[in-house]
């Protein structure tokens, strides 16, 4: 981790853990910290700069009710580790994960304001990989996908009350399944793009 110094990465890895045990509450503003929100605070392409260069230390956000609303690891402007963001309630809202080159990396995971999962997505290298749910504010399923490095295999989703909506495959770069149907069988598949095009 050339470049990158030992003391604000202990410092920045210690606030990430004290914040997931639920210890921290209140960020020191100074040279390790900076509000996402701060006017010097720029994307630049892929980086995040702070007074025109790349930034490494802790960024974070607050609610405007005082809650801590976000807080992530930033290393030479790049997302790194952890990040965390919250719901003005105090209840999670988001989990990510990066690498230390800032690309997504395994388990991201949302929730409802009142604490009910919204989705998971998995992550390899920055790209969609394996199985991603989703979940309606009711908790029944409202989507189910399968990627394979960022490409969709099969899409499926249902309405709030559970019933099925969309079930489909990707064969060849096409789309083949049932919109509105009940779930496909690979003996009665139809191509949804033709059900599209009527």
């Amino acid at each position: 981790m050339k470049g990158l110094s030992v003391s604000k990465l202990k410092a920045g890895i210690f606030a990430l853990a004290a914040c997931t045990l639920g210890g921290l509450a209140v960020i020191q503003a100074g040279s390790l910290s900076v509000r996402f929100s701060d006017p010097n605070f720029k994307h630049v392409a892929y980086e995040v700069h702070f007074h025109g260069k790349p930034y490494t230390g802790v960024a974070y956000e607050r609610h405007p009710n005082g809650r801590l609303g976000r807080l992530g690891l930033l290393w030479k402007g790049r997302q790194v580790l952890k990040e965390y963001q919250w719901h003005s309630n105090g209840n999670r809202l988001a989990e990510s994960t990066y690498d230390l080159q800032g690309r997504r990396q395994g388990d991201w995971m949302m929730w409802h304001p009142d604490g009910k999962p919204k989705s998971l997505t998995h992550y390899i290298n920055d790209r969609r990989h394996g199985e991603q749910w989703a979940w309606h504010p009711n908790g029944t399923l409202v989507e189910y996908n399968v990627h394979e490095e960022d490409r969709t295999i099969t899409h499926k989703t249902w309405i709030f009350d559970g019933t099925p909506f969309y079930n489909y495959v990707y064969q060849d770069g096409a789309a083949i399944g049932v919109k509105g149907g009940d779930f496909c069988r690979p003996q009665g598949l139809i191509s949804l793009n033709r059900i599209l095009k009527k």
